[in-house]
């Protein structure tokens, strides 16, 4: 059975944890900041709302789950809870010198695009078994026309793998305040929706296949799409081409913030 918000614990099956408690968090304090600044920001550029901050579990393992329309995303999902999440970030950022430094800082890891990244999958589940939360945009692109598009199967191998609690995350007013392409930023009102634990139990200790993990990642997409109020994107088939599960489901916007 999927954990309830108030009793997620880290799982166990995944063996000891890898990270130390000391890398997990001496970036709390300046990450708190960051998100500060950005929660200013949103409220300068547009009032935001938050709703369902109750569905978020307060300790143990969560993958936060949101669609994707616009670079504002990364920084904005964070911004409606009191803990702090993780994030994949493309590779090539972190080859600038002051990226180099900043993103780490902002709990962001690198992962290569365009192929399976076993070590970016490795720290994914190393953060979740010490407890932590991770944000991952299961479309694993920023959609184009503002619609929802199927996810890639990578979600839901590391929902599969890690068991954390899966919430699914509606983002609301970015793809109209900044769409992909846009040159100048539009005020707007924003919104974030967390929506309930998304119900995965059934699918755990079955044996992992690209279809367990597509009729996952599908189930998560669907989950999405009913906290937006829309209808689901055309399911995902096993069968459909891709680049790499992870390199699909973890490729993030521009940028990763809190």
């Amino acid at each position: 059975m999927t954990p309830s918000p108030e009793t997620a614990t880290p799982p166990t099956h995944l063996g000891k944890p890898r990270l130390t408690v000391d890398e997990v968090r001496k970036s709390r304090h300046f990450y708190a900041l960051v998100r500060y600044f950005f929660r200013v920001f949103y409220s300068c550029v547009g009032r935001f709302t938050v709703e369902g901050a109750e569905n978020i579990p307060k300790s143990g393992p969560v993958i936060f789950a949101p669609n994707h329309a616009s670079f504002l995303d990364p920084p904005f999902v964070g911004c409606g809870f009191s803990r702090s999440t993780w994030f994949f970030t493309k590779d090539e950022l972190f080859h600038h010198g002051f990226l180099r430094w900043f993103l780490p800082k902002i709990q962001a890891f690198p992962v290569r695009r365009g192929a399976a990244d076993r070590a970016a999958l490795k720290k994914a589940l190393e953060i979740l078994t010490q407890g932590e939360t991770l944000s991952i945009f299961p479309e694993g692109e920023r959609t184009r026309d503002g619609n929802l598009h199927p996810p890639a199967p990578g979600v839901g191998m590391i929902a599969l793998k890690s068991r954390a609690t899966v919430i699914p995350v509606g983002i609301f007013g970015t793809y109209e305040m900044l769409p992909t392409g846009a040159k100048r930023l539009k005020r707007g009102q924003l919104g974030l929706k967390y929506g309930p634990p998304v119900p995965l139990s059934d699918l755990y200790g079955r044996r992992e296949t690209r279809e367990l993990q597509t009729e996952c990642a599908n189930r998560i997409m669907v989950a999405i799409a009913d906290v937006l109020g829309v209808p689901p994107p055309l399911q995902e088939t096993s069968a459909s081409p891709s680049e790499g599960a992870l390199s699909q489901s973890a490729r993030p916007a521009a940028s990763a913030t809190p």
